[in-house]
């Protein structure tokens, strides 16, 4: 059916025939595509003003935490419309001599780490601060993304707190008070792996976990 596309969304939009079904069908989607615009990453004009951290529901606050070297943690993401991530970060609030290492994993259909989408490369936290790379990562709406991190030190991080992370994992048959909210795996500090290894163990939200952001410049 020949068409055209909403700007912002993509949503299709067939051509107006003799009828004037056309019309009324493409104000609702003109309508719709509008909706849709309010929800998701926040943006002033053209630019991209506002940083989105993984695998977090809501906090008052967010804290601190010194995670261990050599361990691959993945969190989760879901990207609300089409978009490109443009920028991938931690910060640092307390320096250690060493490096961090972030990423992206597509979700393996089972609501876990699959395939490697992205190694964004290395972070420095000899320094404190934000500690951010240069990304260029278009995403599709409704996609269920894992931000990873892992290091060879243990510097200070600012960090998601104690049962603020979303429950995307449940909780275990004991029905007890951590949910599960992302997962981990012993890893010596290398590139990462094309696909997220094997034997990896579910965070849980009884303590603090490295905040990884994400940015989305379209």
């Amino acid at each position: 059916m020949p068409g055209t596309y909403t700007t912002k969304k993509y949503l299709f939009k067939p051509d107006v025939n003799s009828t004037g079904w056309g019309t009324l069908f493409n104000l609702m989607i003109d309508i719709l595509d509008r909706v849709f615009d309010l929800a998701g990453y926040r943006r002033v004009g053209a630019t991209p003003d506002r940083w989105y951290p993984a695998g977090m529901r809501s906090c008052a606050a967010l804290t601190t935490v010194a995670p261990t070297a050599n361990v691959l943690r993945a969190y989760p993401h879901i990207v609300p419309y089409k978009t490109t991530l443009d920028k991938i970060a931690v910060n640092c609030t307390t320096l250690t001599a060493g490096k961090q290492r972030l990423g992206l994993y597509a979700d393996d259909g089972n609501c876990a780490p699959g395939a490697r989408l992205l190694d964004a490369g290395e972070v420095d936290t000899g320094t404190t601060g934000v500690k951010l790379i240069d990304i260029s990562q278009t995403i599709e709406a409704g996609t269920l993304l894992w931000l990873v991190v892992v290091g060879n030190a243990a510097p200070t991080l600012r960090a998601t707190p104690a049962n603020a992370g979303s429950p995307i994992l449940g909780y275990d048959n004991t029905l007890g008070t951590d949910a599960a909210i992302g997962w981990s795996v012993a890893y010596a500090y290398a590139a990462l792996p094309a696909t997220f290894p094997g034997g990896a163990a579910v965070i849980t939200a009884a303590a603090a976990q490295p905040a990884i952001f994400v940015r989305a410049s379209a």
